[in-house]
């Protein structure tokens, strides 16, 4: 769909159409008339004229593609019919972006496409040309090829290279003079044909191919989206606009196979429908029990440890004993690795892990399908990987689901918690009062960076009110504090009165009929007399 207004020569319009449809224009000798051929699949290479060194003089300017001269990406820009301006589709050879380990881009303007589906086959078409180490060169053979025409193809054969059964596509071709009747032929190989091609006798070799089948996930990664993680998906003026009573759904995966690029996400709303793609994220699993004041973490089982940005959130025990910690050093000790983190982080508070507890590195790597669900709601996901041969039947991912629970809107806990001046001591003699100290946080202010609950305070949120209880061993209330908007509250031993052995703080916060996401709860034990 284009039009010729006569602002460029006609040959310049006619080449413009020829690289939209991949074609060659030239006369027939034998005919007088003009041949459109298109560069396609549409031959047997089993009937194809073979040039070797029967036919052939002499072959100058052999040169083959390096890796360093291939492009891996390719942007098409087009006038769409539907809106009448200028759109882009942009395909990317993702093994060769790793390879390359840079994204190498070519833009092409083909004016003449008007819809997306044909520019995106277009793409796919110059990226695969772009992307594929083919070889060029100039031909001198006798009399045999006098029937080939620009855009015809020929298989070669040249032991000098060590090249057998290259299927060559001609870019130009002369027939020489009548005191030389050498034909000259400029080619290269024809993309279509390159898994016919041998290069030589390739050595003996025990590498096997990774490329692997896509496969369902074994760790997939679902949880409902905190008011932090809900900013940096919508941005932080949409975040706050999100209506009460609804939110967001983050979904990641770790990958199941080091080919996996990353997952397609399909949500179940009448159905099946792919809304959206997310990343594989990194994992590990802890080589150690984890206390109320461990900042270091031992780990094993680690894959893609080497991708985790610094100063971006975890999950450990995700759904289950689950804490937000921040990342702020990885490092690989002589006894594994170890990553370095803070406690406590956004809607979470500190607790205690048991060993072998998986944490998943996806602050970085999460998605999400962009549906807003109300509270209550259980949409159903799931996560098809993509790996070199394709992407997981949907059939064959495993469905995953939550019940959203107002995460988002709920105020965070407070934070630096402790009693009688000490984070979470494990005893206190039985004349002692106990004094519970806190700080205050705000989710709309902490949406910059990840604050552990170490900070000073912060905010808090207008409305947010804090509630103190104290427990006795067999859970039942001694004695309660608040609401209040202050950051601490005093046990007097006549609130204690004869409560000895294991007791248990129990603090959190609450705004607008909301409690926080989590509460403190920090066990103590009150020495006998």
């Amino acid at each position: 769909s284009i039009l010729w207004t006569k602002e460029t020569s006609i040959y310049d319009f006619i080449n413009n159409i020829l690289s939209h449809i991949e074609g060659s224009l030239f006369v027939d000798r034998s005919t007088g008339k003009w041949n459109l051929k298109l560069a396609r699949p549409d031959y047997d290479s089993n009937t194809l004229l073979v040039l070797d060194e029967s036919n052939i003089s002499r072959i100058e300017n052999y040169k083959k593609k390096s890796a360093s001269d291939l492009v891996n990406q390719v942007t098409i820009v087009f006038q769409d019919a539907t809106t009448n301006e200028q759109n882009s589709v942009t395909v990317q050879n993702l093994a060769l972006i790793q390879q390359q380990g840079v994204t190498i881009s070519e833009t092409f303007n083909f004016e003449g496409i008007s819809n997306s589906e044909l520019a995106n086959r277009v793409a796919m078409r110059e990226l695969r040309n772009l992307s594929t180490q083919l070889i060029y060169c100039t031909i001198y053979c006798n009399r045999e090829a006098y029937d080939l025409n620009v855009g015809d193809v020929f298989k070669l054969n040249w032991s000098p290279y060590g090249i057998s059964n290259v299927i060559m596509r001609i870019g130009s071709i002369e027939f020489g003079e009548f005191d030389n009747n050498q034909i000259k032929i400029d080619c290269v190989q024809d993309v279509f044909g390159v898994q016919q091609a041998v290069f030589g006798r390739p050595p003996d070799t025990s590498w096997n191919n990774p490329a692997s089948d896509p496969t369902d996930l074994e760790y997939p990664v679902i949880y409902e989206a905190p008011y932090y993680e809900l900013a940096q998906i919508v941005g932080d003026d949409d975040a706050q606009a999100v209506p009460v009573g609804s939110g967001y759904v983050a979904l990641s995966g770790v990958a199941p196979s080091q080919d996996s690029f990353n997952m397609v996400i399909y949500n179940n709303i009448g159905g099946y429908e792919e809304a959206g793609v997310c990343d594989f994220c990194p994992t590990a699993v802890t080589n150690q029990s984890i206390g109320y004041n461990d900042t270091t973490i031992l780990l094993t089982n680690v894959i893609d440890i080497d991708l985790i940005p610094l100063n971006t959130y975890a999950m450990l025990d995700v759904n289950d004993n689950e804490e937000i910690i921040k990342i702020t050093d990885v490092t690989e000790t002589s006894n594994g690795w170890e990553i370095t983190v803070g406690r406590g982080c956004l809607d979470t508070v500190r607790k205690q892990h048991s060993i072998a507890q998986r944490i998943f590195f996806s602050d970085a790597f999460v998605g999400t399908d962009s549906v807003q669900y109300l509270d209550g709601e259980t949409p159903t996901f799931k996560l098809a990987t993509v790996t070199t041969k394709g992407q997981l039947p949907i059939d064959d991912a495993t469905p995953i689901s939550i019940t959203l629970n107002s995460r988002k809107d709920r105020p965070y806990p407070p934070a630096k918690v402790r009693v009688n001046g000490v984070a979470y001591p494990t005893f206190i003699v039985a004349s002692a009062q106990w004094e519970v100290t806190w700080a205050h946080r705000d989710r709309l202010q902490q949406t910059a960076t990840i604050i552990d609950d170490n900070e000073d305070s912060i905010g808090p949120e207008a409305g947010t009110t804090y509630i103190c209880e104290l427990y006795d061993s067999t859970n039942t209330l001694i004695h309660a504090h608040g609401p209040t908007n202050g950051t601490s509250v005093t046990f007097t031993t006549g609130n204690l009165g004869s409560n000895y052995g294991d007791l248990t703080i129990k603090l959190h916060s609450v705004r607008d009929g909301y409690e926080s996401w989590q509460k403190h709860e920090i066990v103590i034990n009150r020495l006998s007399p």
